[in-house]
């Protein structure tokens, strides 16, 4: 048992055990308008004009488009950070390695999106 302790916390890192993989982010615009990442539908801006959504971090900055039915499709950018409570990984390589791979390393440091669409 506490040999099984010791490999769970030798072979994790800090921002792995304490983060999760996921961000939420609040969108704020048109009701109706719906946000997209790779593709795949993520969230619908709701009639009170706002939705929150977990966004999948990764290591690099995050694009987002926003749709709406008659309305030009709007890019968005989620930008990164490092995730603080990755130094307390300090030298630890394996516990960086595991923080890069998870995209845990990173954060994003934007939390609320204000959507604004053009018509087309």
């Amino acid at each position: 048992m506490v040999l099984s302790a010791v490999a769970t916390l030798s072979l994790s890192s800090c921002a792995t055990l304490f983060t999760k993989d996921s961000q939420a982010v609040t969108f704020s615009g048109m009701a109706g308008t719906r946000i997209y990442s790779n593709g795949m539908k993520i969230a619908t801006i709701g009639s009170d004009g706002t939705i929150t959504a977990n966004v999948k971090k990764q290591l690099s900055d995050k694009s987002l488009v926003a749709k709406k039915d008659g309305y030009k499709a709007r890019p968005l950018v989620l930008t990164t950070q490092l995730q603080p409570l990755s130094i307390l990984n300090f030298f630890n390589v394996l516990g960086w390695g595991i923080d890069f791979i998870t995209g845990k390393v990173k954060k994003y440091d934007t939390t609320f999106v204000e959507v604004e669409m053009e018509k087309k």
